[in-house]
């Protein structure tokens, strides 16, 4: 098992996130897309830990998503450890840190994001459940680090309903 198959926290230098967040939104920005951009993931909330990585949501109305996609495919590479379909897609950004583009359709089932960025801004015991399972995962594969938060993100959202 490699490196990457497994789940570590980290801390990286709060200045390297900034000047990786503030370049990827800027060529972001030159595409032109169809699309919302959002920041998601542990570093869009304060105090959450994680891995530090910078994960971004790209959210298109329906009938862009191909597109965006299609546009996507010529400057990064498709995260082929993540889930892959008509409604989902992630991209790796080339960069010394961990950077994703999540892109998904306004609506879809995986259009969740914010939704739960929501809860863990307003519910710090949810935030410290969320911290407390990131370091349950601590050193351990990243699949079933995965399929634990996903469990745990849609246990939350579920709250909502």
């Amino acid at each position: 098992m490699s490196k990457e198959d497994i789940f570590k926290i980290k801390t990286i230098d709060p200045l390297i996130m900034k000047a990786e967040r503030t370049r990827i939104l800027s060529v972001l920005e030159t595409l032109s897309l169809p699309a919302e951009i959002i920041e998601v993931g542990s570093s869009a909330i304060d105090g959450v830990i994680g891995k530090e990585d910078v994960d971004f949501l790209v959210r298109t109305v329906p009938d862009q998503f191909k597109k965006v996609c299609t546009v996507f495919d010529d400057y990064f590479d498709r995260d082929v450890n993540q889930l892959s379909n008509e409604q989902y897609q992630a991209y790796k950004v080339p960069s010394d840190i961990d950077i994703s583009l999540q892109v998904t359709p306004e609506g879809s089932p995986y259009d969740h994001f914010e939704a739960f960025l929501a809860i863990l801004r307003q519910n710090r015991a949810t935030r410290d459940s969320y911290n407390q399972l990131k370091r349950d995962y601590d050193g351990e594969p990243m699949s079933q680090y995965r399929e634990a938060k996903a469990a745990f993100i849609m246990e939350q959202l579920g709250r909502l309903c």
